[in-house]
């Protein structure tokens, strides 16, 4: 039997400065997946986690952004979303 996709999603106020806690919640509940906000990472920096693929919107004040973290060998394709939505295309129900 298939083991169930764990995901996990944490407000890190700085990902740079809390590194070793993403490690160890990655370690600790070995998800598929992480989405992580309020990275505070600056635009273009080297930012890696051993044993994931990882998709990032940076903020270029350095303060937000957002990171998710994909298991290696976990098939994944992104896509763009547009930031603004055409008017009527986004409807409840």
């Amino acid at each position: 039997m298939a083991r169930p996709a764990v995901a996990i999603q944490w407000n890190s106020q700085s990902l740079r400065k809390d590194k070793s806690k993403l490690i160890f919640l990655l370690q600790k509940y070995s998800p598929t997946d992480a989405a992580v906000s309020e990275t505070w990472l600056k635009p273009g920096s080297h930012f890696r986690v051993p044993g994931f693929a990882c998709l990032r919107d940076d903020r270029s004040d350095e303060y937000s952004g957002v990171a998710v973290f994909i298991r290696n060998h976990t098939p994944f394709s992104p896509v763009g979303i547009p930031w603004r939505w055409p008017p009527g295309s986004c409807r409840e129900g």
